[in-house]
């Protein structure tokens, strides 16, 4: 297969052929700064064979939250993109790492062949991020990630600190 591009002939391909497998690569490691909005973007392509329906999947790896963004890969011969949008927390940078699969990470196991081509990571504005959050809800081939975690955890009200004790909390002085 060429690549999506003309002239680009590197592509990853992941062939099961007649084997049922779960098999996948992990990216070099990159950088989500923090207080960020990121757009993540590959081409795939799968392969059925022998009347059995190849599939794949992605995820990012590198810390608890990232694990949570996985996209099944499924195209049935005909390329198309795939996105992930990553709004990283207000206080960490995260090193994130792509890991592209035919089969998937959890032990789904597929025949046939899947291929990735044109993969990409774009720092966003906010507003860019909210567009193509907005743009892309009813489309199966994205994920969203927010890494946004409160501080605080539950939000509490209490209109008088001073003379009410917070549940949980001890008055010390």
């Amino acid at each position: 297969y060429k690549g999506m591009k003309d002239g680009d002939e590197q592509i990853l391909m992941i062939n099961g052929q007649d084997s049922n497998i779960n098999m996948g690569y992990k990216s070099p490691a990159f950088t989500l700064s923090k207080n960020s909005y990121y757009l993540i973007t590959f081409r795939a392509l799968t392969e059925n064979t022998d009347g059995f329906i190849a599939v794949g999947s992605a995820n990012l790896s590198g810390n608890d939250i990232l694990v949570k963004s996985v996209l099944s890969v499924y195209t049935d011969g005909n390329w198309a993109e795939y996105t992930f949008l990553v709004e990283t927390d207000k206080i960490n940078d995260v090193s994130a790492n792509l890991e592209l699969w035919l089969g998937s990470k959890n032990g789904t196991k597929s025949f046939g062949a899947v291929f990735f081509d044109d993969v990409n990571v774009y720092k966003l504005s906010q507003n860019a991020f909210s567009t193509m959050v907005k743009a892309n809800q009813s489309n199966d081939n994205f994920a969203l990630c927010n890494m946004n975690t409160s501080v605080f955890g539950e939000q509490f009200t209490n209109s008088d600190f001073e003379q009410n004790t917070l549940v949980g909390w001890e008055v010390i002085a």
